[in-house]
Formats: structure tokens, sequence, C-alpha cells
């Protein structure tokens, strides 16, 4: 059985398929099948391609689509063989107890039988590695509840305290756990009806205390949703839905590629069991051929369309010999039925939505807690990066399926943009093309011509995983914001606002390939830890790109306050093996290029600039302050409120401005020229400084709170909701 967490909505992003066979076959498609998988998983949710978009809608651009939609079945599972008993003396107490007694005592809880999962780990319902309870397991979990619910047999009168034990810890992270002897089972006693008095407190607790959550993160999925969703039932004619079912089954479609079961010289056929959600398979193979179309084009690979047959069954019986069969689902959650069943292909919902995640206290064993957390079970597709051979020009050119890439991956929900008109900005493709070449660059290009593009779309045209060193953090705050808006949201920073917990769990998720890159500064290569993590996964990994943003800032820098610098290409190419620099910068001197070249060893063709560097959109006016910078600042802003309508917020139209100065503090200073400019034209202007202002020496707020600031201006900013 096989985990994922994929979605192109906000129904339950996680799921499983059972009784996928085979080994993964190296052969010419591996590294587009790798390829597209990360791409289609790019984020949680990720954007639908403009084709499904063609055929579904605009999903995300409707108000209702974070608004979660429950998965829930209105059928009770069915587990065979998992709950465990007296096989001997058919004597199945949990058993009754799933299937019986549920329903039964709980009647206005009764749908949680769809949501419990029997016999689960325990380090995996924590996700908390404990040698002790390595092999560990609970009788059942409710996983939306953060509940375990044990049938006690009579031996556990021997075990009582390696039973109490494993209660404290669960109870660690926020685990209630309610025992449940069999005697008492068996004569539904007072102690039972207590114990099942207990599973609705917990219940009605957290449905309670989900309430406000609710409000506040309407994407959640909370109990009262699948109360809902199970009484009302699922309508199975959302797009959202649909949408939900196209990525389960692309998925599927490339494990099947990957591993043989498929391939582009035969045709496909399926028979499929259509248990709910209907009208999905066509269109989600005809998106994965569009995009194998264009990524096979880039690699050089003739494609070949195959043959597509499928059939549709409501009944449980297959026809067919030659087909695939595969048993299809949204709202039912996996059982064990795929054991007696080898020949048939389970796509189920999974159980676990999010844990509590805890942080340490202040004494040993007191744990706090943080966050909600959702169970991930995404990991990067690698295989050995690829040597792309490139032309443009001419009725071959390789621009048209980049820009296809280009405009689906990051570009499709800027609502200023048009498919049609979409172009490469000049500088952009030589650095591309070169740095798919693998081969180590140098890109140079103006600000704003689009620099951040060269490397996230080279990065993820690759199998593999690449980072990002930046020189300031306001710069990956601001990279990660944009992927963000684009649905691109596996990708991840490690800065000095985040704590040391924080920063540890980053970079151990970086090291499982949860992210396509992170960003980070150059002084993390000089801690330990991360050089483990670092390590560990070039070892499980391929690393396609050493992205060096601002490289300019090696040669400027590293020599007089940011050592970290001088050491940092020997210290990747010590830790890393098969990758290529790529170091992009809007301005470099002369001297700093060299510098830059003879650090990373590359050669004058491989720096890449373009052949105009003017900025047309660009006016330069000289003023004459006569020693009057105040003045001359407030003349001109007053000019340009009179005649462009400076000043007034009026969204898109708005007419922004950016003033720098020389220094944080004294007479010139951005602090103090902010509070006169506001108060002169009675409107908020704000500053933006790297250090925290000061009054009569004084800072005028904590570094905790000078953080924030900074945070939420650079954010309003982008979002215009400020002038100046």
């Amino acid at each position: 059985m096989k985990k994922y967490t994929a979605n192109y909505s906000y129904s339950n992003h996680n799921f499983v398929i059972q009784n996928l066979n085979g080994e993964r076959i190296r052969n010419e498609y591996l590294p587009a099948i790798c390829i597209l998988k990360n791409i289609l998983q790019r984020g949680k949710p990720t954007l639908l391609s403009s084709y499904l978009q063609e055929n579904l809608g605009s999903i995300h651009s409707d108000k209702s689509f974070q608004n979660s939609i429950a998965l829930i079945d209105n059928t009770p599972n069915k587990w065979h063989r998992i709950i465990r008993g007296d096989e001997k003396g058919n004597y199945y107490p949990a058993k009754k107890f799933f299937e019986e007694l549920i329903p039964k005592h709980l009647s206005e809880y009764k749908f949680i039988q769809q949501l419990i999962i029997p016999e689960i780990p325990i380090n995996e319902i924590t996700q908390v590695d404990v040698d002790e309870f390595a092999n560990e397991q609970v009788d059942f979990y409710l996983p939306q509840a953060y509940l375990i619910i044990e049938i006690d047999g009579s031996q556990h009168k021997l075990n009582s305290e390696k039973d109490r034990i494993r209660d404290n810890h669960t109870k660690k992270y926020g685990i209630e756990t309610i025992r449940i002897k069999t005697s008492d089972l068996e004569a539904e006693n007072d102690s039972f009806h207590t114990a099942m008095g207990k599973i609705k407190d917990r219940i009605e607790k957290v449905v309670s205390r989900q309430q406000e959550r609710k409000e506040n993160e309407p994407t959640f999925i909370s109990l009262k949703d699948y109360k809902e969703a199970f009484e009302k039932g699922v309508d199975f004619k959302s797009s959202n839905l649909k949408a939900t079912a196209i990525i389960r089954f692309q998925l599927l479609i490339l494990e099947l590629l990957e591993n043989g079961q498929l391939n582009f010289d035969k045709n496909w056929n399926f028979e499929i069991l259509e248990r709910d959600i209907k009208d999905f398979a066509q269109l989600a193979i005809d998106d994965i051929l569009i995009w194998f179309e264009n990524i096979f084009k880039l690699h050089k690979i003739k494609f070949n369309k195959p043959q597509i047959f499928i059939q549709t069954t409501t009944s449980n019986e297959f026809r067919s010999n030659e087909s695939l069969k595969v048993d299809f689902s949204l709202t039912k959650r996996y059982t064990d039925e795929f054991q007696t069943n080898p020949d048939v292909i389970f796509v189920r919902t999974d159980y676990l939505d999010e844990y509590l995640y805890f942080k340490k206290g202040d004494s040993r064993d007191k744990l706090v807690f943080s966050r909600f957390e959702p169970y991930d079970y995404f990991k990067i597709s690698s295989t050995e990066p690829i040597k792309y051979k490139l032309k443009f020009g001419g009725k071959n050119s390789d621009e048209q399926p980049l820009r296809f890439l280009l405009w689906n991956i990051f570009l499709q929900n800027d609502s200023s943009l048009e498919y049609e008109s979409l172009k490469f900005r000049e500088g952009q493709l030589p650095i591309i093309a070169n740095a798919l070449s693998r081969n180590d660059t140098i890109g140079l290009l103006p600000t704003g011509s689009g620099k951040s593009v060269c490397y996230q779309l080279s990065a993820i045209l690759q199998p593999a995983i690449s980072f990002v060193v930046c020189p300031i953090k306001s710069l990956m705050y601001d990279q990660k914001a944009d992927l963000d808006s684009a649905y691109f949201t596996r990708v991840n920073h490690i800065t000095s606002d985040d704590d040391g917990e924080d920063k540890e769990q980053i970079q151990k998720q970086f090291g499982l390939g949860k992210y396509f890159f992170i960003f980070i500064s150059p002084e993390r290569f000089q801690l330990k830890t991360f050089r483990q993590y670092f390590s560990s996964v070039n070892q499980e990994f391929n690393i396609a790109y050493a992205v060096i943003d601002e490289v300019h800032c090696l040669s400027e820098w590293g020599h007089d306050f940011r050592t970290s610098y001088l050491n940092l290409s020997n210290t990747i190419q010590r830790l890393c093996s098969n990758f290529n620099f790529l170091g992009l910068t809007a301005t470099a001197s002369i001297n700093v290029l060299k510098d830059i070249q003879i650090e990373f060893g590359i050669k004058q063709e491989n720096v890449k600039t373009p052949v105009d560097y003017t900025r047309k959109e660009l006016e330069f006016i000289v003023l004459d302050d006569e020693n009057d910078k105040p003045k001359a600042i407030n003349s001109k802003l007053d000019e340009l409120k009179d005649s462009i309508e400076a000043l007034q917020v009026k969204g898109s139209d708005t007419k922004c401005g950016i003033i720098f100065t020389p220094t944080v503090n004294g007479r010139n200073g951005c602090y103090p020229l902010s509070q006169r400019l506001s108060e002169h034209f009675g409107t908020e202007i704000r500053f933006y400084s790297g250090s925290v202002p000061k009054i009569e020496r004084q800072p005028i707020m904590s570094e905790t709170q000078f953080d924030e600031y900074k945070k939420t201006v650079q954010s309003e900013f982008k979002k215009i909701s400020f002038l100046c």
C-alpha cells in the first residue's frame, strides 16, 4: 500500500493505492514520469492545469473554493483480518465493539465508524519515533478526536504498568486513551457505559473546540463537517470533487507507468468500478498526455499517444480479463479487502488528517502544544538529473513547451497575464537553457526581469531537489509568498525568525524530501546539524542546483562582513555530488563577475547576460534640494499628488512609491522621514529598515515586534495596502 498527499481542491488530501505491483523500471521515460509526479504535487492543493480549467472551470477563483469538503461514506468499513481476536475460540470482542456497539451506544456519532482505524502503530499516530514503542499498536484510533480506544483482555492484568506507560506517552501528545475491559464489553455493564460516555464526552469536547477554529480556517475539516457529510451526503456533481478524483487517478497512472504496468507503446485498458464519483478518468488521462507531450519534446523523446479504452461499472463484478481493474472511491476509507482481491487496484481515502505538534517546554518532560500539523506523505520523486539539449528558433523550437510549463506551473493565476501574449523576457531563456544543459551558470538580469523564474523552472524540470542561498530573509519571505500565490507550496525557508525546534523540523523535512527547494542563508552551512541533514538529502535524493541568489554578495560581502560566503563553494561541493551552480544577480561589476567565476569555476561562455541592459520603463530626474531634503521631498510628493493622484489607495491602480534613505535614524533616516511625511500628508507612510529605529538611543520596539512589523510591511506593500 502506498500513501499520497495530493489534491486540486480542499477535500481530504490524503489517500492510498493498494495492490500496486512491480518495481521502478529505469527507461527513457522515467525522468519525465518523476518530473510530472512532482509537478502535480507541487502544492497542497495544486492549481488545475489550463486544460482542466477549461473543462471543470477555474474552481480556485470561486468564493467557496476554500470551503473544505469532508469525504465520508455512509456505510461502515468492513475489516476481515486486521481487527484481532481469538480465531480458535471464534471470539472477537474488538470486532463486536467496532461493528455492533458503536452504532448501538453512540447512535448520534455512529459516523465515527468510518473514521476509526484499527491496529495503527503508536509512532505513526504521534509522528515521534520512540524505540520503546516501535512495534506497538493500538486497537482503535479516531484521528479527528485524537482518541485511542483499547479493548483489554484478561492478559492486560499482567501488563498494567506497560499500559500505563503507553497511555502517559500518548497523553503527552494530546491523545486521550479510553480502555474497555472485554468482560465489561460482553456484559455491557455500568463500567462499559461509563467508558462509552467518556468516548462521547471526548468527541463533544473536540467538536466544541473546533467551532472557533473552523471560523478562522475554512479549509480545515472538522468532526462536525464529517457528521454533516455523513447525514446529508456528499455532492458528487461538485467540480471540486471531480478535481480530487482526477489527481488521484493521475497519480495512479504515473505509478503504473513507473513500474511498467502501463507503457506508451501499448494500448491503455481500464475497467473502473466507480463507487461514487463518476466521469473523471478520461479527463485525468487527457490532461496527463498533454503534460507528457510537452515534457517529451524537451527530452527529445518521440511522443507515442496510446489508445485509451475505459470501461466503467457500478457493480462489484469485473468483466474484462485484459484490462487493469480499478476499484475507485473518494468517500470510502481503505480496509484489508485488497488482500482477498489481489488483481484489483484499490484507490481509497486515508484515515489520517492531522496531528498535534508539541514543542519542548521548560522542563525535560513537559511538552507545549504548538500547532495542528497535517500528516503529509509527499516525497520528491527523484532520479538522475537530465542534460537537456534545447533549441530556440525555427520549426522545432523548445520555447513553446517551456512557455506551456511556465504558464501552467507558475503564471496562470496572475490575472494580469494571458497565455496567448506570454513571452519569456529578454535574457531568461539563455539562462534557463544553459542551466538545464547541466552547466554551472551565472545569470545577469535587471531587477524585475524575472530572475526567480530562471531557477524555479529549471529546478522543477529536473527530477531532483535544489536549494537557494539568499543573503536576506526578506527575499526568502518574498519568494515563498509569490510561490504560495501560484499554489506552489512545497518550498520553505530557514531564517533567524524561526526558533530552534522549527529550524530542526524544517531541516528534517528537507532531509525527507518534502520540499522542492528551501531558502537558506550562507551561514546555515556553518552548522553541523544542517550539514548532516544536507548529507542525508544527497544520499537519498539527487540534487540538481545550488542556486546562489544575489550572487554578487559572495564577492562584495564575503571579504568584509559575511565571511560565510568565503567557503560557500567549497562547502557545497564537499556536501553534494553531481549538481550544478546557478548564480543570479542584477548587478555585478567586471571584477565582481571575475571573482564569482573563479570561485565557482565557471567559464565565460556560461555567463549569460541580456543584449540590452537599458530600463526603458524608468525615467530619472535629478533635483536640487538646496540643502533642504525634507522640503524637496514634500514638494515633489505634493506635485505627484496633484498630477497622478499619488498617495491615494486605488487597488491595482494605486501609484506607489519607495523612498531610499542612507540611514535608519538621524534627520534623513527612514524612520523620522516616514513620521514627518505621514503627518504632512495625513496618511500612513511606513518605514522599512534593517535594524530597529531608535529615539534618544532607545529602540522604538523589541526585536520580536520589529520582525513581525517588517513581515507585515512586506506583505501589505505587495497587496498595495498602503502607499509609500
